[in-house]
């Protein structure tokens, strides 16, 4: 009777304490974002904004050569533990290799209700990615005047502050989400007051406060690479 009776305590004390990682909040839940068509910077800033570790397949994953996701598993909008891993398919291709795509089912699912900000998940479409029209965002203007007597002739410098990550890319050249091609922009870090030059040859996949996606060379001489994001603003 007695061997029982403590039986019966040490249950319920066990089923009373809560786990180590229920009380870290290590196995939180966390929605598997749509990266289908994200350049590797734009990968790496969503997935460090999830909190998700990633892994890729496909040509170039070995090297660091892909330019393109065009897959993931598990599919978007699947639930996932927050810290765990999750695979995607990438390719050298600019394109969107319908066979890879044909691979991944993309459910479409309700965010979870216990959320107190639901993230929209917009499901995969098998199609080429379609570029939307850019709306370029306020910018601040400095006048510079001249102490001269002469007329005063206003220059107005144009800037935007934002952070900026790396791909592998052309040296002198980089990519916006709101400049057209062939402006010539100058990043300067804010941390260390260090600037580089580079003209706008390509288009960005993040949009709102991604100031710059440099060259993986021009990046580091503002920054070493392992940082991966930076604090800059960008005058042209």
């Amino acid at each position: 009777m007695l061997v029982a009776i403590v039986a019966l305590v040490a249950m319920a004390v066990m089923a009373l304490t809560p786990s180590r990682s229920e009380a870290a909040g290590l196995g939180a839940p966390e929605t598997m974002p749509n990266a289908v068509g994200l350049s590797p910077s734009a990968l790496h800033s969503l997935m460090f904004q999830d909190q998700l570790f990633y892994s890729t397949k496909g040509p170039g994953s070995t090297n660091g050569s892909w330019v393109r996701v065009v897959g993931e598993i598990p599919a978007a909008g699947t639930t996932v533990a927050r810290l765990s891993t999750v695979t995607f398919l990438v390719t050298t291709s600019p394109g969107q290799p319908s066979a890879l795509l044909s691979s991944v089912a993309v459910p479409t699912r309700t965010p979870p209700t216990h959320r107190t900000k639901a993230k929209v998940v917009r499901p995969t479409v098998k199609k080429p990615v379609v570029h939307h029209k850019v709306t370029r965002p306020t910018h601040h203007v400095v006048r510079h005047h001249s102490p001269s007597s002469h007329p005063v002739h206003h220059v107005a410098t144009r800037e935007k502050v934002g952070i900026a990550t790396w791909y592998s890319y052309v040296p002198g050249r980089c990519a916006t989400w709101y400049l057209p091609f062939g402006v010539r922009v100058t990043v300067t870090d804010l941390a260390n007051g260090r600037s580089v030059s580079c003209v706008v040859t390509d288009r960005e996949g993040a949009t709102g406060d991604h100031a710059v996606d440099l060259s993986q060379t021009q990046f580091a001489e503002l920054a070493p690479l392992a940082k991966g994001v930076i604090p800059v603003r960008v005058t042209w």
